[in-house]
């Protein structure tokens, strides 16, 4: 492993309940290829997961939509909670990826842990529908 990502690993990130019950960190996504940086947004923390989903609003803020470069459409679905109004149920969500770099926390007097580049899943799962985290 990488001294510098455990070193990294060992220093806290806060996490904030949200009304649903989930817990949330403040996170910002990278595109590395043009430096772009999105606003703060609040990371879902799901620690059952084998694999990091993010919306197309958090990808949006660093310039990313279904078919720009970089963005790959896969052949996987999820099977997402129907939104309420939608019917009861799972509806199934297209997958598509994308490499960004992830950093977490860095709110006020605190340093950002660097998560580095992660290949990233995004679909708009109706659970990541979550208040906007705020950059202070």
């Amino acid at each position: 492993l990488d001294p510098a990502l455990l070193r990294q690993a060992a220093r806290a990130v806060p996490l904030f309940p949200q009304a649903s019950g989930l817990l949330a960190a403040q996170a910002r996504l990278r595109d590395g290829a043009t430096g772009r940086e999105s606003a703060t947004v609040a990371a879902l923390v799901d620690l059952g997961s084998t694999f990091s989903v993010c919306n197309w609003k958090a990808v949006a803020g660093v310039g990313k939509r279904p078919g720009s470069a970089g963005v790959r459409a896969t052949s996987s679905v999820l099977s997402g909670l129907a939104a309420p109004g939608a019917g009861a149920g799972f509806q199934p969500l297209q997958v598509h990826e994308v490499d960004l770099e992830v950093k977490l926390g860095g709110g006020a007097g605190q340093g950002a842990v660097r998560l580095g580049r992660l290949g990233l899943c995004v679909a708009d799962l109706p659970a990541l529908e979550v208040p906007a985290a705020t950059d202070g």
